[in-house]
């Protein structure tokens, strides 16, 4: 099974939160508005999380596996609106895997041969079931593809941007473009002819407007397999990963982007000071027991699901919307499957066939486990791909 491990970019700037742009934009909220939408993080029970009973699996999809169709990095799982068709970003082979919904194989995208369609490496990618096209991030240039035969069919060049342009992550929402940048180490707030004071983690790019948000301060985690941009219940809205120090989530629609909750911890959070001599005490930083980063941030109509870090184990949380209650909060007794994406009801997660079995090889079950006891052994193999499986909460 993949482990969650922690990539991490970090540079220092000062501190404050309007955005700026060749065209400027104030993201800002009133005291009394965002105390209103502020939950603290309270863990009384340090493996306080655990499932409610009204957890229901509703599919187990064993995926297909043939030897050219190995998935090595499960990045990011897009769905089909009617769930017949899942494909999964593999960023470490730049590959796209597509499955119907018996997960059985039906497509793979892989690099292609000279030509405009041709690219380097799959960044990010997204696509648009409505129009059966996608279109995948290769470093300063969006391209579009027709996901029948795979056609190029456009680019949009991000070339010529101000501000830093090293692009990890991209989201489309109606021809709006929003893209992230972890700004990359040389960028740090150090004394050098490279350091910039107007640098931005965000970018909306509507035609040739652009305009920029988030501006950097202390750090950046990255977790592998956590997309920066996470669609919400609601169509054409995303929530956006925090960056380390901050706990709110933030939205992010065709309009603008705007604060939607607050998550801060009522105990045990980053001092400032340690915030502040970050740099270069990275390794350092991950091993503290301090709580940091909120990520793998999935919502469905009902609940808001994500995680927090201690020392470099992971912190589950589960949000009740309906009554504004955190209603299980803490690290998980039993083995946890990935996490992967959510739609308006359901929740997607997968785990890797190697891991299960060696989970029982170590003399535990999964007989009452409330996710996995479904599993059907019979027909699994070691060096099978991921299962996915879908669920929902009651």
């Amino acid at each position: 099974m993949k482990n969650p491990l922690i990539y991490f970019l970090v540079f220092f700037n000062v501190i404050y939160l309007f955005s700026c742009a060749e065209n400027r934009k104030g993201e800002s909220i009133a005291n009394d508005t965002l105390e209103k939408l502020t939950y603290p993080l309270t863990v009384k029970d340090e493996f306080g999380f655990s499932w409610p009973e009204g957890l229901v699996v509703d599919d187990i999809i064993y995926l297909d596996t043939q030897e050219d169709q190995l998935i090595v990095s499960f990045s990011k799982l897009m769905i089909s609106p009617e769930h017949d068709r899942y494909y999964i970003l593999d960023d470490r082979q730049s590959k796209m895997f597509g499955f119907d919904g018996q997960g059985n194989n039906i497509s793979i995208f892989s690099k292609l041969g000279t030509g405009p369609g041709e690219y380097r490496e799959i960044k990010d990618a997204q696509i648009d079931f409505d129009n059966n096209q996608f279109e995948i991030l290769d470093f300063d240039q969006i391209k579009k593809f027709s996901l029948i035969n795979f056609e190029y069919l456009a680019s949009v060049s991000l070339r010529g941007i101000k501000g830093n342009n090293i692009y990890g992550n991209f989201v489309n929402i109606e021809g709006v473009y929003y893209l992230y940048t972890p700004l990359p180490p040389a960028h740090r707030m150090i004394p050098s002819a490279r350091a910039n004071t107007q640098e931005f983690h965000l970018l909306r790019k509507d035609g040739d407007q652009h305009d920029f948000f988030i501006p950097k301060e202390h750090g950046v985690l990255l977790m592998e397999g956590d997309p920066i941009f996470r669609q919400s219940h609601i169509s054409g809205e995303y929530n956006f990963t925090p960056i380390l120090g901050r706990n709110e989530i933030i939205a992010i629609n065709k309009e603008g982007i705007f604060t939607k909750y607050n998550f801060p911890f009522a105990s045990n959070g980053i001092p400032k000071i340690e915030l502040i001599n970050f740099y270069d005490r990275e390794r350092e930083f991950m091993g503290t027991d301090y709580y940091k980063f909120l990520n793998n941030i999935m919502e469905t109509e009902r609940h808001l699901l994500f995680h927090f870090l201690g020392s470099s184990v992971l912190y589950y949380v589960l949000f009740d919307k309906t009554s504004k209650k955190i209603i299980s909060i803490g690290r998980s007794k039993d083995y946890m499957p990935v996490l992967i994406s959510s739609d308006s009801k359901y929740f997607y997660c997968y785990v890797m066939p190697a891991s299960l079995f060696k989970h029982i090889e170590e003399g535990n079950s999964f007989e009452n486990h409330p996710i996995l006891k479904s599993i059907d052994f019979e027909k699994i193999d070691r060096e099978d791909n991921p299962i996915l499986i879908k669920f929902h909460l009651e």
